[in-house]
């Protein structure tokens, strides 16, 4: 059915659905045109669009036929944002050639190495995404669509609540990246990359960069200097290392992590420091609390908190080594210092000192505290070994006091308010960071720091070069944190029928449908 009159006059036209075929029914001129979506149709081309497209600012073409933008007007003055996601375009040589006030550019990753042809055209441009961005626009950022889509395979054990190995399968590169000098917002969407080589070297404007549904080695690329860079956020991504991770930030960084591998932190090298500021507290009176118990609710408040320069978030992600970690990072009270860890299994406590081992235990029992409790995935000597650091006569005391729920497993406590006699007889206060080192035996703590004083490649070359080196505790350990990198130092370097390298092969073999198994 042809589009009558007053149509013509429409500032949003929305084309949707794959029973759409053609543009013929599109009214020759639209003056009025702002907005115009094209998403999910069976079109394959923009021949009878409008030629002339003045008023226009937003233009979406996704998931349809389209194979060139030769047919695009050669000018949208007006044009603010572009979103481009067409799986059969090749080639972004046809865009028009004048958007003066372009601002915002969304494109899929197999266009990224075309974007050197158009840097003439988007020089003015403050956002840009690369990546497949369909699921972000339909689906609300589902996981589940890079499954279908064979993009990506990052899915949640829903039993354990704890993320899978990444296996992205979408290749592409940085390497032709153009200078874009306004540049505030980048994101990155499932791509796969060794490092950010390409990247330019100045983006002193750069406020937020998101990178999603990736896989790269290190951060070799990146600008040393991101001055006024506030948000540095990582979803579903995995990586070795932080080498090439700039050292410079803006004064209120926040670093987000979420749902990541983290192979080590070499090379993280932001400072984390803190502005100390007096701490002033006031006691506040409830009456409701008052008239059913007959005492007064004290309410310790912190009005001057700790001013951090980079703080770094890490939750729902797997840590497989803290090598790197800058000393600092955990300075100050479990709630204020500069790194938070929650919801995240930790496979190894290599590359702490002995203080910031310490710290860390207290910083996971404090993260119980606010119902955020992280994994503990160590092999089986190092659960026995954290068990054995905790001074359990203390912990009851320190359930009573704060209202804890006790449970065999300190790392696994669950959080709920006790019945009415505990209020009657304790103030509901939160524990002091003192309380919590005090609930960790000095000797066992040593003892658990000493275990991990290697990392898993000096275990992995001490057993190639002389196997029965290594106590069963360490094979152990060997077994539970081993990589690929692992498995290549000790093939070819023993026997085919040793033990721990069949036990890596099993770990690391795929099972396809047919039975077999490959690495």
């Amino acid at each position: 059915m042809k589009y009558q009159g007053a149509v013509a006059d429409l500032d949003n036209i929305t084309l949707k659905g794959r029973k759409i075929t053609t543009l013929e029914y599109l009214p020759k001129e639209l003056p009025k045109l702002k907005k115009l979506i094209i998403n999910s149709t069976e079109i394959k081309t923009l021949k009878l669009l409008p030629t002339e497209l003045n008023k226009l600012e937003y233009l979406e073409l996704i998931n349809n036929k389209i194979k060139t933008l030769i047919q695009l007007p050669r000018e949208l003055p007006s044009l603010t944002k572009l979103i481009i996601d067409e799986p059969y375009l090749k080639s972004l040589e046809k865009i028009p050639k004048n958007m003066p006030r372009l601002k915002t550019l969304i494109l899929p990753s197999q266009q990224i190495l075309d974007l050197d042809c158009i840097i003439k055209y988007i020089k003015n441009l403050e956002n840009l995404s690369i990546g497949p961005i369909r699921s972000i626009y339909n689906q609300k950022e589902e996981p589940s669509y890079f499954n279908r889509a064979a993009l990506i395979k990052y899915t949640l054990n829903r039993r354990d609540k704890e993320p899978s190995p990444l296996n992205l399968e979408r290749m592409s590169s940085l390497e032709k990246f153009p200078n874009l000098p306004n540049l505030k917002t980048f994101q990155v969407n499932g791509v796969s990359f060794s490092n950010f080589i390409g990247l330019p070297e100045k983006l002193l404007k750069m406020n937020d960069f998101t990178i999603r549904y990736c896989k790269f080695i290190n951060f070799i690329g990146l600008p040393q200097k991101l001055p006024n860079l506030n948000n540095f956020t990582f979803k579903y991504c995995k990586f070795n290392n932080f080498i090439g991770f700039p050292k410079t930030l803006g004064k209120k960084s926040k670093i987000t992590f979420e749902e990541c591998e983290i192979g080590s932190f070499e090379g993280l090298n932001v400072e984390f420091t803190n502005n100390i500021q007096e701490v002033s507290r006031t006691i506040e009176f409830s009456s409701s609390f008052e008239a059913v118990y007959g005492n007064p609710t004290i309410n310790w408040q912190l009005e001057n908190k700790k001013s951090k320069n980079v703080q770094l978030e890490i939750k729902k992600s797997i840590i497989y080594s803290f090598e790197g970690l800058p000393e600092n990072s955990f300075e100050g009270l479990p709630e204020n210092s500069n790194i938070s860890i929650f919801r995240s299994s930790i496979v190894s406590f290599v590359g702490l000192s002995r203080t910031n081992l310490l710290k860390i235990l207290a910083k996971l029992y404090f993260a119980v505290y606010y119902s955020r409790k992280n994994f503990i995935k160590l092999s089986s000597r190092g659960m026995q070994l954290i068990e054995d650091c905790f001074d359990k006569d203390y912990h009851e005391d320190l359930v009573l006091r704060d209202h804890f729920e006790y449970h065999r497993k300190w790392y696994e406590l669950k959080i709920r308010h006790h019945p009415k006699e505990y209020y009657e007889d304790t103030w509901d206060m939160d524990p002091s960071f003192q309380d919590m080192m005090e609930l960790f035996i000095t000797e066992k703590v040593d003892l658990l720091y000493e275990y991990y004083k290697k990392n898993k490649i000096q275990l992995a070359c001490q057993y190639k070069d002389d196997p029965k080196s290594l106590s069963g505790d360490e094979i152990d350990r060997l077994l539970n944190e081993a990589n690929y990198e692992v498995l290549k130092i000790l093939e070819g370097s023993v026997s085919n029928n040793d033990p721990v390298l069949l036990k890596l092969i099993e770990k690391f073999a795929v099972t396809i449908k047919n039975g077999y198994k490959i690495l």
